[in-house]
């Protein structure tokens, strides 16, 4: 079975973890922030804090979900004679509700009675899925590249999502969506659930392919 992976990502650095490596101690090493001040935040501004064993629980995590590291940066010892760098700046606060990860022991708990809701405004939530990009070879289609692309509610359209794989291609090529049974998709497809069901697989190929392999069935 796959396992799930998260994107991380602070500033111009971005990585992708399995969920086995979410550990403090990778993720300080590799974003350079003290043990003592990581946390994660989501899409929604919620802050994701780690166990005390020192790893983030995937329980309020999606996979492919994209999350911003934050955390005090390592500060190296000053060479002899010279001044030691000044503080860094306190990020800029911002409202968020925590989301304080449960134990082994507590999760049915946390379970039964529902993860707390943030309070406050919070930006339009955004969703991810995995794109397939499909080309004709030897006459069918096949699968030549994935691209996953981060879209907003109203965004969630055949245009929208077109428009998306495109700047994800950094192409303006014109392209075909269609499920796995390679039948295009209808206009009225016109709602977030219908996008972010990853269950659901979902190609783009371009126009010419798939003119091609209509004409060929």
């Amino acid at each position: 079975m796959e396992s799930d992976t998260f994107v991380l990502f602070r500033g111009g650095k971005r990585i992708t973890l399995q969920d086995g490596d979410l550990s403090v101690e990778n993720i300080c090493r590799v974003f350079q922030v003290r043990r003592s001040s990581l946390y994660l935040t989501d899409d929604a501004n919620r802050a994701i804090m780690p166990e005390p064993a020192g790893h983030f629980s995937t329980l309020y995590m999606s996979n492919r979900g994209h999350y911003e590291v934050h955390g005090e940066p390592e500060q190296s010892q000053s060479p002899a004679g010279r001044a030691p760098a000044p503080s860094p700046t306190p990020p800029p606060t911002f409202p968020f509700s925590f989301m304080h990860q449960a134990s082994s022991s507590s999760t049915g708990s946390a379970a039964s009675h529902g993860a707390p809701r943030a309070r406050g405004r919070f930006p339009q939530k955004s969703f991810h899925r995995s794109i397939s990009i499909g080309e004709m070879v030897n006459g069918k289609i096949s699968t030549s590249m994935a691209v996953d692309i981060c879209f907003l509610e109203d965004e969630a359209t055949v245009e929208g999502i077109t428009a998306k794989v495109q700047g994800a291609l950094d192409s303006d090529e014109p392209f075909t969506l269609a499920d796995s049974q390679f039948n295009e998709d209808c206009e009225g497809s016109r709602n977030s659930k219908f996008w972010a069901s990853n269950s659901r697989k979902i190609y783009a190929i371009s126009d010419t392919d798939f003119v091609e392999f209509q004409n060929g069935r």
